[in-house]
């Protein structure tokens, strides 16, 4: 929508008609006295009505038309006396004082001259340079700059959607974070988000005519810690110790991986014929060191391995723990 000028009470209502002498003054209004100037006089109608006018699209012209009205004791004649073209798209004019030629409509020539300021205004052009502030994992702060461009209103706030469900059946589906922001602060936190997700934001400047052009652009939130590592296997015994073996984590979160943990626990005097026998409690996880993740991208999952021990002569259950590291955070641990 396109608002033209703004609605307000008319200062002066009504009409007040005065004569103009050529290059002399005004002499005469309606309680004046006549001008003994002996110039030919035109006719000046003064008219302070604010008028406003809401239209669905901004046309090239805006056309407005003059009437005139005689009127006498028996008959009453209403005359087009012309039309005048004010450019709607050409700000220049626009909030000043303009003087427009008024035509006739048949032949074309001028027949009088009708002096106007007006203004146009319309919705807000799209915001600039929308960034992410601050991420972290369930929530991004974002900043803008106000557009270059109200077109013709001050920006009174901000419209935010956010699109989600993107792999659904039915299509992505644009979800209202904020009809209307509470300041005109360029600067907006969006929470409840997941880790590690990308999502497509829309930001609109809003005015009195309305909701402005959109501006899309992706965020992703902070990376999570990864997934924890394929379950650990004994892929070989010897000299006392055993080698334990395990495959890359499926997904790092966000954030490469940069080490595996290894750590053990050892219950002396455990057994499966002994259900007896001493229990969890009894045993702690014992931190047998890291071992560098690979930094290059292969087709298959790495497969890393680590030597343990050394292991107990008498009755002894081992576990195996395996933990992924990034900055992000420690993954889950995958036990054997």
């Amino acid at each position: 929508k396109y608002l033209v000028s703004s609605g307000q009470t008319a200062r002066i209502p009504g009409l007040r008609f005065a004569r103009f002498f050529g290059s002399g003054g005004v002499s005469k209004d309606g309680s004046g006295n006549e001008n003994d100037s002996g110039k030919q006089a035109n006719p000046v109608a003064d008219f302070k009505e604010t008028m406003v006018l809401t239209l669905p699209r901004l046309d090239v012209h805006l056309v407005a038309y003059v009437w005139s009205r005689t009127a006498s004791v028996a008959t009453e004649q209403v005359s087009l006396i012309g039309r005048a073209l004010a450019p709607m798209r050409d700000f220049k004019l626009q909030r000043r004082q303009t003087t427009w030629g008024v035509f006739d409509v048949m032949d074309g020539f001028r027949v009088a001259e009708m002096r106007v300021k007006y203004k146009v205004a319309t919705t807000p052009g799209p915001v600039e340079r929308p960034s992410v502030a601050e991420g972290k994992q369930t929530e991004v702060t974002l900043q803008w700059e106000p557009p270059s461009n109200d077109h013709g209103a001050p920006t009174i706030g901000y419209k935010l959607s956010i699109l989600v469900d993107a792999r659904k059946q039915d299509g992505p589906e644009w979800v209202t974070l904020c009809e209307r922001t509470k300041t005109t602060n360029p600067a907006y936190v969006v929470t409840n988000l997941t880790g590690n997700t990308c999502y497509v934001i829309n930001i609109q400047a809003i005015n009195k005519v309305g909701v402005g052009d959109p501006y899309e652009f992706h965020v992703r939130t902070a990376p999570v810690e990864p997934d924890p590592p394929t379950r650990p296997w004994v892929q070989e015994a010897r000299d006392g110790c055993l080698n334990v073996c395990w495959r890359a984590s499926p997904s790092d979160g966000g954030s490469s991986i940069t080490a595996y943990k290894v750590k053990m626990r050892k219950i002396l005097g455990a057994s499966k014929w002994n259900p007896f026998g001493p229990g969890d409690k009894s045993a702690t996880w014992v931190d047998m060191g890291t071992v560098g993740a690979a930094m290059n991208d292969e087709d298959e999952p790495a497969t890393y391995d680590a030597w343990v021990g050394p292991l107990e002569s008498a009755a002894c259950e081992y576990r195996f723990q395996i933990t992924a590291l990034s900055r992000a955070g420690t993954s889950r641990g995958s036990e054997l």
